[in-house]
C-alpha cells in the first residue's frame, strides 16, 4: 500500500490530498492502494525557512517512476522510502 505522507504543510492540506487523489484518476489499480497522511509538523531549514514535502512510504517497485513523476508535478519535493513487506490486517 502505497503511503503519500504530507509533512510540513501549513496551508488547507484537504486541498492537496484532492490534488494528490486526482493524480491517479483513470488508474484505478493504484488509487485504490494509496492513502494519504497529514503530519501536524513544520519542516524548516536553519534560516527558518519552510521546506515542505510528500514522503512516499510503499513496497511497491512496479509503476514507482511513473507515481514519483505525478506526485513530482505538485512542484513539492518528494522523498520515497521503501518497506521491507506490509501486511493487511486481513
Amino acid at each position: 500500500m502505497p503511503n503519500i505522507e504530507l509533512h510540513g504543510f501549513n496551508v488547507n492540506t484537504k486541498e492537496m490530498e484532492d490534488k494528490i487523489f486526482g493524480l491517479f484518476l483513470g488508474k484505478e489499480e493504484i488509487l485504490k492502494e494509496i492513502v494519504v497522511t497529514t503530519y501536524p509538523d513544520r519542516v524548516e531549514d536553519y534560516n527558518g525557512e519552510e521546506h515542505p514535502f510528500i514522503r512516499l512510504v510503499t513496497t511497491i517497485h512496479k509503476d514507482l517512476t511513473w507515481i514519483v513523476t505525478q506526485l513530482k508535478s505538485l512542484y513539492v519535493d518528494v522523498e520515497v522510502m521503501f518497506l521491507n513487506d506490509f501486511y493487511p490486517k486481513i
